[in-house]
């Protein structure tokens, strides 16, 4: 089984380049949302109709998938935290136990 390390700076870093990704993400996402408003007005009947239809249903699957990552993120976050105060708390019982 092969192992690897990483420090809780990393996994922070790796976290906000994530939040920056999905920040970004969202930013294209919204694009998209304002072309097919911008290309819904130029057309009508059933294949308007269906290709709206496909549209929000992808547009609620981008957001859901915007959330997951949020969530992730914050946990990822919570994780470097709570292994920091484990960190600092060894430390702090290792400098003042006694032998």
């Amino acid at each position: 089984m092969a192992e690897f390390q990483v420090t809780a700076s990393t996994l922070k870093q790796k976290a906000e380049e994530l939040s920056t990704l999905n920040n970004n993400f969202a930013k294209k996402v919204e694009e998209l949302m304002a072309s097919e408003k911008s290309l819904s007005g130029m057309w009508e009947g059933q294949a308007k109709e269906a290709f709206e239809n496909a549209f929000n249903t992808d547009a609620g699957k981008m957001n859901q998938f915007k959330a997951a990552v949020d969530e992730y993120y914050s946990r990822l976050l919570t994780i470097v935290s709570q292994y920091e105060q484990a960190e600092s708390k060894n430390v702090s019982v290792g400098t003042t136990r006694t032998v």
